[in-house]
């Protein structure tokens, strides 16, 4: 299997993985409406791992952005700067929900840290979809 393909495979599983990680957050905050306190601490530890896997998919792929792989020739600087500050967006966003949730003493702060890594995951998944739209037009005009 080539480098090309390996890559485009590698991205496939990537892209599942924050379906199941998605799924997990679903899954986690629906339960937090469940008046049975087991139901609401099972759904908390359905946050906690969706964070995670959030978190563990952002460092691998901000990884093989640094190191390059996957890379291909014809993207240009905006994109590649992209390409790391993505991954850093969302994992700094992972990180901030999921502290905010562990943490959780009622504070207004804490509550601000998870509104604040919420939208920093959201505005990582924007840039995303702006890379990938940039991507294949790039790769049509050739």
């Amino acid at each position: 299997m080539n480098k090309m393909k390996f890559a485009s495979f590698g991205q496939c599983y990537l892209h599942v993985q924050y379906l199941l990680a998605s799924l997990m957050l679903i899954y986690g905050f629906t339960t937090q409406f469940s008046s049975n306190p087991n139901t609401s601490q099972v759904g908390n530890v359905a946050l906690a791992v969706g964070f995670l896997l959030i978190m563990l998919i952002n460092l691998y792929d901000l990884i093989c952005s640094i190191i390059g792989f996957g890379n291909q020739s014809s993207k240009v600087e905006l994109l590649m700067d992209l390409e790391s500050a993505i991954p850093t967006i969302r994992f700094v966003g992972a990180l901030l929900s999921l502290g905010s949730m562990i943490t959780n003493q009622g504070q207004a702060s804490m509550v601000w840290f998870g509104v604040v890594g919420s939208f920093l995951i959201f505005i990582g998944g924007l840039l995303n979809t702006f890379r990938v739209l940039k991507m294949n037009q790039m790769q049509r005009q050739q």
